[in-house]
């Protein structure tokens, strides 16, 4: 009798893990559904935006993107006391509550949050001479949709 006890326990639980995994999977695919939603609102509104605020072809360089990186560096650490996400792709920075990244559009591109000191000011062009990020930026990256220097922001 024991052994039936220890089967039908162990029924039973695994009754339990398959639905909190039918669960979890369905949460997921909500999450990825809502997601895609709003991320397919945010470039309909990253396009309007960037109709006033189109990208250049220097923003496409090495040169170009290391000012632009730099520019949104300064402009989180001035504006948004230092706190502001960064793109995974493009590597510029967007105000702290951003969800999707204002100026690339690349499919890989996520933002995480990032603290710019405040001694950034002083550093920061020779941070961007050793740094890695705009050459990253341009692979992958090549053209931004919209211009941090513009006003959105």
């Amino acid at each position: 009798m024991h052994a039936a006890e220890l089967n039908a326990r162990w029924l039973q639980e695994q009754a339990e893990r398959e639905a909190a995994e039918k669960s979890r999977q369905h949460a997921i695919a909500e999450e990825k559904a809502e997601r895609d939603l709003a991320l397919k609102a945010y470039r309909a509104m990253q396009i309007d935006m960037a109709a006033q605020y189109p990208a250049t072809e220097q923003d496409a360089t090495v040169q170009g993107r290391a000012e632009l990186i730099a520019a949104t560096m300064l402009k989180a650490m001035r504006a948004w006391d230092g706190k502001a996400v960064e793109c995974t792709a493009c590597h510029l920075l967007s105000p702290p509550d951003t969800r999707f990244c204002l100026y690339c559009t690349a499919d890989r591109s996520e933002v995480r949050p990032v603290s710019v000191p405040a001694d950034i000011a002083s550093t920061i062009h020779k941070r961007m001479h050793c740094s890695a990020k705009p050459s990253m930026s341009v692979k992958a990256a090549p053209k931004l949709i919209l211009r941090p220097d513009s006003e959105v922001v």
